[in-house]
């Protein structure tokens, strides 16, 4: 119908406006643009035209004309709710972070505690590592808009940068996040129609994500599918994003190519991003798994509602429900019968302590050694000499390439001692959020209120590639660990680019504190970890001051680490099954008997 309209009133702004809807809930971005901006010029003094056309400039990556058109949209608009929120994306999305930041605070002295515009200053105040301010920023959304589900995630999951950890807290908004899921999935069959269906000697088991991009979890994703391959494992890829890229190629091919070897035949690449989450859950049922793993906990795009509807539809018949990888820390699903961990980031009960079992309404199914395999990745260059070699007087430069939403008030302080005591030391930070001058002068001050000269630190921004990424490692003399979120993807990196880390891991910390800890142990190197800021300190000071040490390393700890545990693919996958078969058998009740 709206084609017929449209040939006949090709001028008319209100069915190009609908044309641009139809486009866009069919996910044709591109057309949707096109009609969006057709409708701008026909009724370019209309706050929605313009305001849609700035949307959609916004979403394709044209931020800086999406701006310029958003601002035009705000005039006509009179600083509406809708308005606001869109500039503030498309400043976000500009990096022009302290911008967006003021837009959404006037937006609220304009319309009071509106809950979108809440949650883009709580992204805007996160991306300077304000995670205290950006948690009360999404308390108040929530506060206003209580049926908001996706609020609900994005609190529990922003709770892990606040500083001191509160795991009970976190598990509090994880659950309570649950609960509206579970609700939204609907009542679950009866008890006598869900008796588990058994699939055979092959494990069939399937992997879902929005993340098979040019992404951290496929560093790691990436060695496990292909130590599978060969193995008597029945593999489903479920790919949930519309964007695809080199990487995301790699892997379909990876998977396509696994098809066609001894044990692999039943191997499946599917793209699902475009299927409601009824759709998915139907979908997942139908392949008939023994289990599916998801890889984003409480992250952005998760499919938790069609997880839920999954384990509502089939019961125990139905595949059981993992997380690994892409979240630190509980879901508060109960339809997620697990999560794999390791014994380190995720201590059982010991001396007294309740262990993090106490902080997790899934069952934590420990794999022996570390809970993730790291891959060399295929842009990595040589390495380079230390820094300090060549640099005046032999001064050491720390470093770390985390995202400045880990920079907790606390690890600011950390670090900050750990200039303070090596004098002539500077600090090397990367992170996107620095291409902004003002950002990247609030994080100056940080450290200046801890008594280091803002002259000590260099700041760096995005990079043009990533191998350009890797490259800036050769900068780096000691790499600091992010506290309480640690590295894991900067952690890896450092080391394969012959760079030592160190990281604070209390032994009474959650998931998301001990991941360095993990990793280290796995790659050879347990000395690099602190219990305390004292010790933290004391390591750092140590390396720095053991020049010899740090050059041997250089020329030594990639190869260490691609022949530790860290990085032995085959033996990560023979883990990574077992640990899934013991899942199966305890959710089955059974002993053994599953293929592992």
């Amino acid at each position: 119908m709206l084609l017929r309209l449209l040939r006949t009133r090709p001028a008319d702004a209100d069915v190009l406006f609908a044309m641009r809807e139809c486009k866009w809930q069919k996910g044709e971005l591109t057309q949707a643009l096109h009609f969006a901006q057709r409708a701008a010029a026909v009724a370019p003094d209309r706050a929605d035209t313009v305001g849609e056309y700035g949307r959609l400039l916004s979403l394709t990556g044209q931020h800086q004309q999406a701006i310029t058109t958003l601002r035009q949209a705000m005039k006509l608009s009179g600083g509406a709710v809708q308005a606001v929120v869109y500039l503030a994306e498309a400043l976000l999305g500009a990096n022009r972070i302290a911008e967006a930041e003021a837009v959404c605070r006037q937006g609220l002295a304009d319309h009071g505690p509106e809950a979108r515009i809440l949650r883009r200053l709580a992204s805007a105040v996160l991306e300077q590592g304000r995670a205290a301010e950006a948690g009360a920023a999404l308390e108040q959304a929530v506060a206003a808009a209580p049926e908001r589900v996706d609020l609900l995630s994005s609190l529990a999951a922003i709770s892990h940068y606040a500083s001191p950890a509160r795991p009970h807290l976190v598990r509090k908004r994880a659950e309570r996040f649950g609960a509206s899921i579970a609700a939204l999935a609907g009542p679950g069959r009866p008890a006598s129609q869900a008796a588990p269906a058994p699939h055979g000697e092959r494990l069939c088991v399937g992997i879902l994500s929005p993340d098979l991009v040019t992404h951290s979890v496929v560093f790691f994703l990436e060695p496990l599918l292909t130590a599978l391959a060969g193995r008597p494992v029945s593999l489903t890829v479920y790919h949930d994003r519309a964007t695809i890229d080199a990487t995301t190629e790699r892997l379909r091919t990876l998977i396509e190519r696994g098809s066609t070897t001894r044990g692999g035949e039943h191997w499946r690449w599917r793209v699902v991003c475009d299927l409601s989450d009824a759709a998915l859950a139907d979908a997942i049922a139908a392949d008939r798994l023994d289990a599916v793993v998801e890889l984003s906990g409480l992250m952005e795009h998760h499919r938790h509602a069609a997880l839920a509807m999954l384990r509502a539809r089939t019961g125990a018949a139905g595949p059981a429900i993992l997380s690994w990888l892409g979240y630190p820390g509980t879901t508060g699903m109960k339809h997620v019968d697990a999560r794999l961990v390791d014994a380190l980031t995720d201590p059982p009960a010991a001396d007294g302590r309740p262990g993090a079992d106490a902080w997790c309404t899934e069952s934590l199914e420990r794999l022996d050694g570390c809970f993730v395999c790291y891959g060399l990745p295929h842009q990595a260059g040589d390495v380079q000499p230390c820094p300090s070699l060549s640099a005046p007087g032999h001064a050491v430069t720390f470093g770390s390439f985390n995202n400045l939403m880990k920079l907790s008030d606390a690890c600011v302080g950390a670090w900050a001692s750990v200039l303070r005591a090596v004098p002539d030391s500077r600090l090397l930070l990367k992170a996107v959020a620095l291409g902004d001058p003002a950002v990247a002068e609030f994080t100056r001050s940080r450290f200046a209120a801890h008594g280091v000269d803002p002259s000590r630190l260099d700041l760096l921004t995005w990079t043009p590639s990533y191998a350009a990424h890797l490259d800036l490692y050769r900068r780096v003399d000691i790499a600091l660990d992010s506290l309480p979120y640690a590295g894991t993807t900067t952690t890896c990196e450092a080391l394969v680019m012959g760079v030592p880390v160190v990281t604070l891991a209390p032994a009474d910390q959650p998931h998301a504190h001990r991941v360095g800890a993990s990793l280290l142990t796995a790659a050879g190197h347990p000395e690099w970890i602190a219990g305390d800021q004292p010790a933290f300190v004391e390591r750092c000071v140590a390396l720095a001051a053991d020049q010899a040490c740090r050059v041997e390393l250089r020329q030594s700890l990639r190869r260490q680490v691609l022949l530790s545990p860290l990085c032995d693919a085959p033996a990560f996958a023979d883990r990574w099954l077992a640990a899934i078969t013991r899942v199966l058998n305890a959710r089955d009740g059974t002993a053994g008997g599953r293929p592992a």
